[in-house]
């Protein structure tokens, strides 16, 4: 049963999400008063509020305060048919739009029960995957958690909150179906222990006359059973795929999803699978491009950052991809230009786990777990200041000298980019200080510089070729947009609202840490971070647009006017 208040919590934090970020995205114009801020749509409808405009020109809104023609708004559902014109849906989008919304809204049912009792003096004290299970996913994107496909019994299984555990259904499929790298048979190890490997084994030997010839491939339980059982009846029925069934050790999806870690031997590789959902912006398969360049990838990066000076001194780590292997189905393959997701039904990514790159009572956790407050108002963030014993200056100073800089570093140096965004950035913290980076998952969120330096294509070889290049200030664009304006733009956020930090002040502390980097480096217009203005970058106004039919390809972002950059320097202003 819907707990009533719960209920319209969760609708009024989507209405307040909402009009603040498409605010942020010029879709709706807010005005100021006095005392409030008023919205005026074009349909006649108005609503008020108490919020406060941040830095980066998105609002900040208090969900209770928000009033719907002088009533008190229960319904997300009802704000975004009062906004149609604004977000110019039509008809056959928005109706998408707000089954994809009931969905979210269900999965925020969820967490808010589980963090109705939780306050951060004992959340600073979990480890990093626990801490997914009360997050709240995508901070930019309205509808974080639309999981189109899934229903209510799939959500109890395998969402995050839910917090239960999963066994992986394990499949055997003959070598002439695979792409990437085929995994020796100790890959296994990482998934069962010596006497549940023997077993499965055993087990799996009664059914293939051939071993040699097959691979072992962990499939998500759902995928099996909606997917792969029924898209690959052929290669079952020409036993070239034999199911194995449920086995090995247990996991948790992380907030991805699609990313499980092992509940039974933390220290043991993360599984990556394909999962054929709606997720915030694209369905969540796995190309196979990235899964036979991923392992590459990952040991480059990982030579660079034993070999750099200044990547060593900042603790710069990389969680490997020892393996990947991916299945094409053998007619959907054929079909160059078919929707994406026929491309993506199957395939693994064997990954390190941040566990196993700390010791002790270190802390591995996303950057996005900085956003977290407890139902007191309290921050994370905060907590483990206030247990660091560092002031709030230089917990901030010590965080961007080892998430920010390097990877500034790694674009100058080596003309490598990331799309740093809150999932694969992991902030090691030794004594609840900020002490070192992971990085993690290059399928996509990697690309090259064309001006790349000439010791980036010393490493890079023949990479460079297989890898997206994009100009010099598209890196930049990329590091600004994933970091800055979906981390950044949050923390700051939090740290103004529950530790009363200026969002000028954080934002000058990372301003004045670049320049003191950038000294003495001859760093183009094109790559600097303290350019007086920035690129808007637009996520909700796609799904606005292009609606939720097929494409060939993964959604492309859209871009609004520029951005003031509060990295700009104070003495330029």
């Amino acid at each position: 049963m819907i707990d009533k208040n719960i209920w319209e919590r969760v609708n009024q934090e989507l209405v307040a999400k909402a009009i603040g970020e498409l605010t942020f995205e010029e879709i709706l114009s807010p005005s100021r008063n006095d005392k409030a801020w008023k919205l005026v749509l074009s349909s006649g409808i108005s609503y008020e509020f108490k919020g406060e405009k941040s830095i980066w020109e998105h609002l900040s809104i208090d969900p209770t305060s928000l009033r719907r023609n002088g009533q008190a708004v229960t319904s997300s559902a009802q704000f975004f048919l009062d906004s149609q014109i604004e977000t110019k849906m039509d008809d056959i989008i928005l109706g998408n739009f707000l089954e994809e919304m009931n969905n979210t809204l269900y999965s925020d049912l969820q967490l808010q029960k589980n963090r109705s009792s939780l306050r951060v003096k004992e959340m600073i004290h979990w480890n990093g995957e626990k801490l997914q299970t009360i997050q709240n996913g995508h901070p930019k994107i309205l509808l974080n958690k639309g999981r189109i496909g899934w229903g209510q019994e799939a959500l109890s299984a395998f969402s995050p909150e839910s917090g239960q555990a999963i066994k992986l259904h394990w499949i055997a499929v003959h070598h002439d179906y695979l792409e990437g790298s085929i995994p020796s048979l100790d890959i296994l190890n990482e998934s069962f222990n010596l006497e549940a490997k023997e077993l499965f084994l055993s087990a799996a030997q009664e059914k293939l006359q051939d071993l040699k010839n097959f691979s072992f491939l962990p499939v998500h339980p759902w995928q099996w059973d909606r997917f792969i059982s029924i898209q690959y009846a052929e290669l079952i029925q020409l036993k070239k795929m034999v199911s194995l069934g449920a086995a090995g050790d247990s996991y948790c999806p992380q907030i991805s999803l699609r990313t499980l870690s092992n509940l039974d031997r933390p220290e043991k590789v993360d599984i990556k699978l394909p999962l054929t959902i709606l997720n915030t912006s694209c369905i969540r398969g796995l190309p196979a491009k990235g899964i036979s360049l991923g392992p590459k990838i990952s040991e480059v990066l990982t030579q660079i950052c034993h070999k750099d000076e200044f990547l060593k001194s900042s603790h710069t780590q990389i969680l490997k991809e020892k393996a990947g292997l991916a299945l094409l189905h053998p007619h959907f393959s054929q079909i160059k230009k078919a929707p994406y997701r026929y491309h993506e039904f199957l395939g693994a990514v064997w990954r390190e786990s941040s566990y196993s790159k700390i010791e002790g009572q270190d802390k591995a956790i996303i950057t996005a777990s900085l956003f977290l407050k407890d139902q007191d108002g309290s921050s994370l963030v905060g907590e483990y200041i206030k247990q660091s014993g560092l002031s709030r200056e230089e917990w901030l100073k010590r965080y961007f000298r080892v998430i920010v800089l390097p990877l500034y570093h790694l674009q100058l140096e080596y003309g490598v980019g990331m799309v740093a965004h809150g999932q694969n950035i992991i902030l090691h913290l030794k004594d609840f200080a900020p002490y070192g980076m992971i990085l993690k998952d290059f399928q996509g969120d990697l690309r090259l510089s064309t001006q790349m330096p000439q010791k980036g294509k010393n490493y890079f070889g023949e990479l460079t070729e297989k890898l997206t290049t994009l100009p010099p200030h598209y890196l930049i664009h990329d590091l600004i947009t994933g970091h800055f304006i979906t981390v950044l733009r949050f923390i700051s956020q939090v740290m103004k609202e529950a530790e009363n930090f200026s969002e000028d002040d954080f934002y000058q502390i990372l301003s004045q840490e670049i320049q003191q980097y950038s000294k003495n480096k001859n760093i183009s217009v094109e790559q600097s971070l303290l350019n007086k203005t920035i690129p808007r970058v637009l996520l909700n106004k796609v799904r606005f647009s292009i609606g939720y039919s097929d494409s060939e390809s993964r959604p492309l972002p859209l871009v609004g006017t520029d951005l003031q950059n509060p990295l700009y320097p104070k003495g330029f202003r």
